[in-house]
């Protein structure tokens, strides 16, 4: 049984779950609507870079409305990040957090997040919470991983959602309850990016930086080889480790 506070809506195909809850926002519906594909058309992560969705997949979008500024609203992914990490983590999936919205096992991806806003004269109407979870299957694309090759068995993709249902709704209660800590916390235990050699792409090309810390709005704090710090915004650059 799924929590009723989530109203869900289960879906063969769309173009892109993130799509299909907005639409469905903008109409008016409630927070805790739940958009869930067995695969996406056109699914996309940050940057608007494709994200593969195959069937045997998790791909699913949560409508929130929280009360907060706009600019509050790249807190959710750090929210959402944590979610996720506890819940595959509790499921002995050997997982880390790499900066700022995917998880990976093994050095490869595993999972991504996408969180999306709509916004209106008097700040943030609603955020749309996007995630890909590849559950069964290879995925087609070099680099990535699944559960079932993590396992070396198939997997219960409606047991995976309830888990990960479960640990979102927790720690968005919690945000709303105690503010960003708890969860950045669980983020920075988890980041794997922390303390390592990034190379920072940008605007301004490409220079190389020590990774320090995780803000408060999920910005990362970098330190550059002459010791200057900055902070750098993931919607500004990308990131590679060394």
């Amino acid at each position: 049984m799924f929590d009723p506070f989530f109203h869900i809506h289960h879906l063969c195909e769309v173009d892109s779950t993130n799509d299909r809850a907005k639409e469905l926002a903008r109409q008016g519906a409630p927070e805790g609507t739940l958009i869930v594909a067995e695969t996406q058309r056109a699914g996309r992560g940050r940057r608007g870079r494709s994200w593969s969705s195959p069937h045997g997949g998790l791909y699913f979008s949560l409508i929130l409305r929280p009360p907060i500024p706009p600019e509050y609203a790249s807190q959710l992914v750090v929210v959402t990040a944590a979610s996720l990490y506890r819940a595959l983590h509790r499921r002995s999936l050997p997982v880390s957090l790499k900066w700022p919205n995917d998880l990976v096992a093994g050095g490869k991806k595993l999972a991504g997040i996408l969180v999306e806003g709509g916004f209106a004269s008097q700040g943030l109407s609603f955020a749309v919470v996007g995630v890909g979870v590849n559950v069964n299957g290879q995925p087609p694309i070099e680099g990535a991983t699944s559960i079932e090759a993590l396992t070396a068995s198939p997997q219960g993709k409606e047991e995976i959602l309830q888990d990960i249902l479960g640990e979102m709704k927790a720690g968005y209660l919690a945000y709303l309850a105690e503010g960003i800590e708890p969860a950045l916390a669980d983020y920075r235990r988890g980041c794997i990016t922390l303390n390592r050699e990034v190379i920072i792409i940008g605007p301004e090309g490409k220079a190389r930086a020590k990774a320090i810390d995780v803000g408060s709005r999920g910005e990362l704090l970098v330190e550059y080889p002459d010791g200057c710090r900055r902070l750098v915004f993931a919607d500004e650059v990308s990131l590679r480790t060394c």
